[in-house]
């Protein structure tokens, strides 16, 4: 019956998400050195998380305010996507994770190098 009240006991419920797209985002600043040495090709952007434990394999997908950094099957441990002077922009950023799978990412670091 659609649209009524219904009281449940002894039921068990089973959930399904119309999508499997999660996403986190994380705000990183970029300062204006940063900016000049990654916009020069003196440097490079570096993304690096660490996998804990993956409960599900699937695409995680890395992107910026500016534009998609890479897409990937993550393994546990250390992961790195690179990235160079288009992903970012002097100043305040967006990075966003989002992805098909489930994983319980401890860490994450952005770095230039």
């Amino acid at each position: 019956r659609s649209g009524g009240v219904m009281n449940l006991q002894d039921t068990k419920l089973e959930i399904f998400l119309l999508s499997n797209q999660i996403e986190r985002t994380r705000t990183i600043d970029l300062s204006e050195d940063q900016f000049k040495e990654l916009e020069a090709g003196t440097k490079k952007g570096q993304v690096r998380y660490y996998v804990a434990t993956m409960n599900r394999d699937g695409v995680l997908t890395v992107e910026t305010t500016t534009g998609l950094i890479g897409s990937e099957h993550p393994k546990l441990g250390w992961n790195t996507m690179e990235f160079g002077p288009g992903a970012m922009r002097e100043g305040q950023n967006i990075l966003k994770f989002s992805g098909t799978g489930n994983w319980e990412i401890t860490e994450v670091k952005v770095l230039l190098v």
